[in-house]
């Protein structure tokens, strides 16, 4: 005869599968939030190489830029990184010097899912907007230039932020150290960088009265530039300013 299940044995058989069901839902939501940590912190690096891009076509880190929604709400947002600002021009290839540049905006340095006009991180949090406990997610400087970006984990508190600055390793400028190899030519020498300025062009010269030698330039501001040496034969070359010492070698054929 076959014995039926006591009232108590019933009981102890629904405690145990709520008690593995609890850890095993604890689990998959540790699991879960360690995966959307990686991909926040992955986010932040992505913003940040963004941003460089942007500072290399621009001459500057993106600016906080007010979007007004169709409730009227204001937010402070990164749009600069996907949408061209009205004062910046298109890219553009300009000639100067006898170099050709590429001067502009050459985005979307970002590329938002469709549909949405912001940035979330993986738990759905506006990283552009104080969240309701005021967690400051963009920061930026005096001239409204955002300086870091960071995100607070799946508990959304202070002590779990995590940070990465959009500014380049040498800051907002770095010395740029040019070593010139002229070969047999023994005339006097001439370099000169060119870079991206919002909507222009600047730049700066040095001339070495020898066949070659070292050149400093000094307060370069950070980003890709473009070197010309003239000794005897022209020579261009692209050189990306982000340490404070950058340091590149040039050999004129």
């Amino acid at each position: 005869m076959k014995r039926a299940f006591t009232l108590l044995e019933l009981a102890v058989v629904l405690a145990i599968i709520a008690i593995v069901t609890h850890f095993a839902v604890r689990g998959l939501g540790e699991y879960r939030n360690a995966k959307f940590a990686d991909a926040a912190d992955r986010q932040l690096e992505t913003i940040r190489e963004a941003a460089l891009k942007f500072y290399s076509d621009v001459g500057r880190l993106p600016k906080l830029t007010a979007q007004t929604n169709d409730a009227g709400e204001v937010s402070w947002t990164l749009s600069e990184l996907w949408k061209k600002p009205d004062g910046l021009s298109a890219c553009r290839h300009v000639e100067h010097d006898g170099v050709h540049l590429a001067v502009g905006w050459n985005g979307p340095y970002l590329k938002l899912p469709f549909g949405r006009d912001r940035l979330l991180d993986p738990w759905g949090n506006a990283i552009e907007l104080e969240d309701g406990a005021g967690l400051r997610r963009l920061w930026s400087d005096e001239n409204n230039i955002v300086t870091n970006v960071c995100h607070y984990g799946a508990s959304g508190q202070e002590n779990c932020r995590k940070s990465v600055s959009l500014v380049p390793d040498g800051g907002g400028a770095a010395s740029l150290i040019v070593t010139v190899d002229a070969g047999a030519y023994s005339g006097p020498v001439e370099c000169t960088w060119y870079g991206a300025y919002e909507n222009s062009v600047t730049n700066e010269t040095v001339s070495l009265p020898t066949s070659g030698g070292q050149v400093v330039f000094k307060d370069v501001p950070c980003g890709r530039k473009t070197l010309k040496v003239a000794a005897g034969r022209t020579s261009v070359h692209i050189v990306d300013v982000r340490s404070p010492v950058t340091q590149t070698e040039i050999k004129v054929q």
